[in-house]
């Protein structure tokens, strides 16, 4: 261990205290001296096949994206990183998704079914806690035919909670489930509701639940 060393300037002599308790590689060294605006470079197929359609309040973005887009209503809202945060080889921190001041209803609809598919996985599963939605996009060439991920939130299914309520928070290490449905819709009061058959686990391949 070194304790200090001097560092002989003209006439006077400058003393620094160095207290070193391990060796640092060149190269670490080397990476922490970048400045922060580093980046690497994220293959166009990586990106491509990360995860779309991210829905409010799921984490989103991180180093190449790695936890996903978000759906059109929503921007990735990341935690401004400090000016001196470490930041080693362009990482970067994911953020979540939150809803855009100019979402439209037609962006926003989504969501509204998503919510009401989640409950009715819910309820009809009996699933020990509540489903939140994590994930939704329209199935190829068809606006009526959805795909919803679903994903074990923090609050309990007992009825007194539903899909929505701010303390009913995605379980982190909650396992990803996928449904695929029909959706129909009326108004009642001016209010949309939305009723699903056909609903489908899409590893099972086989009819959960057929709600009108």
């Amino acid at each position: 261990l070194k304790h200090c060393h001097a560092i002989q300037l003209g006439s006077s002599s400058l003393t620094a205290s160095l207290h070193v308790t391990r060796i640092m590689p060149r190269p670490l060294l080397s990476a922490l001296l970048l400045p922060s605006a580093v980046a690497i470079i994220c293959p166009p197929e990586m990106l491509a096949s990360r995860p779309q359609g991210l829905l409010e309040g799921v984490v989103c973005g991180g180093t190449c994206h790695q936890y996903g887009y978000c759906a059109p209503a929503f921007s990735c809202d990341v935690a401004k990183q400090g000016r001196h945060q470490l930041a080693i080889m362009g990482v970067r921190t994911p953020g979540k998704c939150t809803r855009r001041a100019d979402a439209t209803e037609a962006q926003l609809e989504i969501q509204r079914i998503a919510n009401a598919m989640a409950e009715v996985l819910s309820r009809e599963g009996k699933t020990e806690r509540l489903l939140v939605p994590h994930a939704a996009r329209w199935q190829e060439n068809s606006s009526s035919a959805i795909i919803l991920e679903v994903v074990p939130s923090s609050c309990k299914n007992d009825g007194t909670h539903q899909v929505g309520d701010d303390d009913c928070q995605p379980l982190s290490q909650g396992k990803i489930q996928s449904f695929a449905a029909d959706v129909l819709s009326h108004s009642s009061n001016e209010q949309p509701e939305y009723g699903f058959r056909n609903i489908k686990n899409m590893e099972q391949s086989s009819l959960q639940v057929a709600q009108i």
